[in-house]
């Protein structure tokens, strides 16, 4: 299987780890960049791969800067599923389309005070664009397996890092191979319950890195 670091590498938001492994390709998490401008414009920057050929999308949690690229990369041609727990597709419900709707309102500033390098400013997709993507979410719930391909599934565990919005666990997400009880383990923080000494490869935010926690190989 090949990782390939897309966001959150050089800066904190824009996560996505793309996860290639024969004819399955695979995105976790699909976040916005967000921060000043320079980090703002890593958005507008077309992926080292064509959205239409993508198998899959899998969210860890539901801020932004793990879900907000969605409606543009389905706005690009994605059509697969898109992997998430019950309470994360409930609030991407209310931050997605909110997200588009403020995307159009900078649009419209910028054009109204004539600020943009480009004219006329576009907003980096809308609020149509984001309650279509919410079309391709299909819910798991925590500890279920789901089939991705005939060697990979994924399971949902419950995490420590919150979402303020609702208290909310974020989703752990574990994709695994034939034959190897887990392959790569993505979580923001690991929550009092959660053990993931069989993962091979972590990856978690330093954040998330304690005396409690020492995985034999961390990517940050």
């Amino acid at each position: 299987m090949r990782l390939s670091f897309l966001g959150a590498a050089g800066t904190v938001t824009g996560s996505k780890y793309l996860l290639q492994r024969a004819e399955h390709t695979i995105l976790v998490d699909c976040g916005l960049f967000q921060g000043q401008s320079p980090i703002r414009q890593r958005n507008w920057q077309a992926l080292p791969f064509q959205p239409s050929k993508l198998s899959t999308v899998v969210l860890t949690h539901a801020h932004l800067d793990h879900s907000g690229y969605l409606p543009l990369l389905v706005k690009n041609g994605f059509r697969g599923r898109v992997h998430c727990t019950a309470s994360t597709a409930e609030l991407l419900k209310v931050l997605l389309p909110d997200s588009g709707y403020l995307q159009e309102k900078d649009a419209e500033f910028a054009n109204r005070h004539k600020y943009s390098k480009h004219s006329p400013a576009e907003p980096l997709y809308t609020e149509r664009d984001a309650r279509y993507a919410l079309e391709f979410l299909s819910p798991v719930e925590f500890g279920a397996e789901r089939l991705l391909g005939e060697d990979m599934r994924i399971i949902f565990e419950r995490a420590g890092h919150k979402c303020p919005a609702s208290g909310c666990g974020v989703s752990c997400c574990t994709a695994c191979s034939a034959g190897v009880a887990a392959l790569a383990t993505f979580l923001s923080e690991p929550g009092p319950r959660a053990d993931f000494r069989s993962a091979q490869t972590p990856l978690l935010h330093p954040t998330a890195l304690s005396r409690q926690f020492r995985p034999p190989r961390i990517f940050l």
